[in-house]
C-alpha cells in the first residue's frame, strides 16, 4: 500500500509495501490462505448476513452453501426485499458474482469461488 494508507494499518499482519519485483496499485491485497479459509471469512463477515443463511449451513460443503446463498440473494432481488438505500443494480451484480462463485465451487475450483466472492464483497460494500 502507499505510505499514506499503510499508516492506518500498523497492526496488519501482511506486508504493507510492495516489493521491488511486484508493483501493484495501492489497496491491492494478495491473500495466500487456503481457499476454504477465504470462503469461511466471506461467510462469517458478510455473506450469511446479506443472504440470511444460518452459520450452521456452513458445514454442508461450499457448493451447497454458495448455491443456497445465490438462491436467497436472487429471491431477495426478485421479491424487491431491499433495505433503505439499497441499489437494485448493485444487488443484481452481487447476485451475479455469487452465482459465479457457486458454479466455480460445483466445478471444484474453490480459488475461483473465493475470487468471485471477493468481487461480490466489494460490490456489497456499496449498500
Amino acid at each position: 500500500m502507499c505510505p499514506i494508507h499503510a499508516q492506518g494499518l500498523q497492526t496488519w499482519p501482511g506486508q504493507l509495501t510492495p516489493s521491488a519485483d511486484l508493483q501493484l496499485p495501492c489497496g491491492t491485497v494478495l491473500d495466500f490462505r487456503a481457499p476454504e479459509e477465504i470462503l469461511r471469512s466471506h461467510a462469517d463477515l458478510w455473506l450469511t448476513e446479506l443472504s440470511g443463511l444460518s452459520t450452521e449451513m456452513l458445514d454442508s460443503g461450499w457448493s451447497d452453501v454458495l448455491g443456497q446463498a445465490h438462491k436467497a440473494l436472487s429471491a431477495r432481488l426478485n421479491e424487491g426485499d431491499k433495505g433503505d438505500g439499497e441499489d437494485v443494480g448493485v444487488l443484481s451484480d452481487v447476485v451475479t458474482m455469487a452465482g459465479l462463485a457457486h458454479r466455480a465451487a460445483v466445478a471444484g475450483d474453490l480459488f475461483q469461488a473465493a475470487s468471485s466472492l471477493s468481487l461480490a464483497e466489494t460490490l456489497a460494500l456499496k449498500f
